[in-house]
């Protein structure tokens, strides 16, 4: 039992040794947000949505590695929100929940949406929404055409000054 701990303690610390960091291109300074959803598909990274500290935005950012840069993409269709979540499954990203404004309201409230989004297209598709109650931070996992949801929080306040 000692040889192993051993041996896995000597891994760990010769891994973090052989760690090493790069410093890429942040994101544009106006898009600094809390609670987007962050993701990559085919050797791009993407940001979606996001507080910022006075507003919720609809925008959306491609990082490509190769150039180091960031492009910002046509803002996502269902609205402002922060608290969202998502994963991928087979190169198309789900998204969904979350609390902001949807288009057409003035009212902030939560969301039970579900969204896919295709990089081949450049487009998202609205999925039929979750029959269950409107949540932030729910645990969400796409696996072989399904979505998996559960927990989150049911109550959420954000007001603009």
């Amino acid at each position: 039992m000692k040889n192993t701990l051993l041996v896995f303690f000597s891994f760990l610390f010769t891994s973090s040794l052989c760690a090493q960091w790069t410093q890429v291109t942040a994101p544009p300074e106006w898009f600094r947000t809390d609670h987007s959803f962050g993701f990559a598909i085919n050797g791009s990274g993407y940001l979606v949505t996001g507080q910022t500290p006075d507003s919720i935005t609809p925008s959306f950012f491609r990082y490509d590695p190769q150039l180091d840069e960031w492009a910002q993409l046509p803002d996502f269709p269902g609205g402002t929100r922060g608290y969202a979540i998502g994963d991928v499954w087979e190169d198309k990203a789900y998204f969904g929940f979350g609390a902001g404004i949807s288009p057409g309201s003035t009212e902030g409230n939560q969301k039970n949406d579900l969204w896919s989004y295709d990089p081949a297209t450049g487009q998202w598709t609205q999925l039929s929404s979750c029959p269950c109650t409107p949540r932030i931070h729910p645990a969400f996992v796409a696996h072989q055409g399904n979505i998996y949801v559960g927990h989150g929080q049911y109550q959420w306040y954000w007001q603009s000054e």
